[in-house]
């Protein structure tokens, strides 16, 4: 009999180490989950408030760019944020356009034959159509805004430097008859591939 008790005791010992293995197996596991999960909320917390803390930087400011400057690595994306704040007290058509500068300050590259593409596509004139798929056109009510993004990409034969470009901001005065909208004429975005 004390073989038998002894032989059932090392099978309850060996059943009770390998449930309690198990067990603290599944702790670990829900706790890297309840963990990751956490973790991802936090980061998606601090990307809104970044976003919130961009607009409380336009304030009423009827054209605002985000960040004027950004540094892109060549065969890489980048977008630049535009929001525009209807203050005309009508409803009223924008239009969103980019052009490079004509020669770069740095490195003096003539942009019209330069490696990084624009979107929405760069104008080949100084007041695209909204048809053309050169500009961007939106309407915006009264006091109300909208958002736009302006993205770039860098092609990998793209010298370094810093390359300037010109985003313009319209509004339809009349029909057809389209008028700078904001502070000044052209805002300037800095695209810098190291």
């Amino acid at each position: 009999m004390d073989k038998k008790a002894a032989i059932e005791l090392s099978m309850d010992f060996l059943v009770i180490i390998v449930l309690s293995l198990v067990v603290f197996g599944f702790s670990i596991n829900f706790i890297m989950n309840i963990y990751g999960k956490a973790k991802g909320m936090q980061a998606k917390t601090f990307e809104d408030l970044d976003r919130q803390i961009g607009f409380l930087r336009c304030g009423t400011e009827q054209v605002c760019i985000g960040d004027k400057s950004k540094t892109i690595i060549r065969g890489e994306m980048g977008v630049y944020g535009i929001r525009i704040l209807n203050v005309l007290g009508h409803s009223t058509k924008f239009k969103v356009f980019v052009m490079p500068a004509a020669v770069n300050s740095e490195t003096d590259i003539n942009y019209q034959n330069h490696p990084i593409y624009l979107l929405p596509k760069e104008a080949t004139d100084s007041n695209p159509a909204c048809d053309s798929g050169e500009a961007r056109c939106v309407d915006i009510d009264p006091d109300k805004s909208s958002s736009f993004a302006l993205g770039v990409e860098v092609n990998k034969a793209t010298k370094s430097g810093t390359y300037v470009f010109d985003v313009y901001v319209k509004y339809e005065e009349t029909p057809n008859v389209w008028k700078p909208y904001g502070e000044t004429t052209k805002y300037k975005i800095n695209v810098i591939v190291p």
